[in-house]
């Protein structure tokens, strides 16, 4: 990654951190980053990928679409922040939500894309994966969905199952592309896997949030969103494993 972007990663990062160990209310600068820091993490992200396609031609189309997933996931957060946050009579879901939808799909499509990359996979191996798959969609339906069942359906607010459910679909994709490489995921399918497990339980205690309190940036919440964004910006300057190193019987 730019050393300019790891340093404006680095700076977002510790204040975004400072200032989630503040009570939430104060004024000033702090009370800017409450409401600005997370933004401008998602941004820095954005310049991240947006350098990164411009910049590298392999992959630069699932890269470029993966940016535009998150320039419309980072403007939704901005119009929550002026239009939506604070605001007791604010739908759920709002625009802000649909918005927060568009980052998954375009990680998903870049996901199938770039693994392509490697040898092609036996039905076993592919089995494999997709038995590991449904093992996590039913740990994550015990341990994430059956708690926020309750207070999400019961709510009338079904939408809330619905962002967990589209995190989960890009974990369950790069299991089913590490499977395809001999369970040695390397960094790419890690660090794609990590952030987006990352960006599940966020989002489990985020739809909570807004389906009864509602939710303010500024806490500790922020903080898997944040990771999500640094894992994709890192998984973005890191090749995947070649061809040589994929194949079960070179390993």
């Amino acid at each position: 990654m730019p050393l300019p972007i790891k340093m404006a990663f680095a700076a977002t990062l510790l204040a975004l951190v400072g200032v989630s160990a503040i009570p939430h209310g104060s004024g000033g600068l702090v009370g800017l980053l409450e409401d600005w820091g997370l933004v401008l993490v998602f941004t820095t992200a954005l310049v991240a990928l947006v350098w990164r396609a411009v910049a590298h031609p392999d992959h630069r189309r699932a890269w470029a679409l993966v940016a535009a997933g998150l320039a419309v996931y980072d403007a939704g957060l901005v119009i929550f922040n002026l239009w939506i946050s604070g605001d007791a009579a604010a739908p759920f879901p709002s625009v802000a939500d649909w918005m927060w939808l568009a980052l998954q799909p375009c990680t998903l499509v870049a996901v199938l894309a770039i693994g392509r990359g490697g040898r092609r996979a036996s039905a076993a191996e592919l089995l494999d994966g997709l038995i590991s798959a449904f093992a996590l969609a039913a740990l994550c339906g015990a341990l994430i969905y059956e708690p926020i069942f309750d207070r999400v359906v019961d709510g009338g607010v079904t939408f809330g199952l619905v962002p967990p459910l589209v995190d989960l679909a890009v974990v369950a994709t790069v299991i089913v592309q590490v499977s395809a490489r001999g369970w040695r995921p390397g960094r790419f399918f890690a660090l794609i896997g990590l952030g987006f497990l990352a960006l599940t339980l966020g989002d489990t205690w985020y739809v909570v949030q807004a389906a009864t309190a509602g939710w303010d940036p500024g806490s500790w919440i922020d903080l898997p969103y944040a990771v999500c964004m640094t894992a994709l910006a890192a998984a973005a300057f890191t090749t995947p494993a070649p061809r040589a190193q994929t194949e079960v019987g070179s390993l």
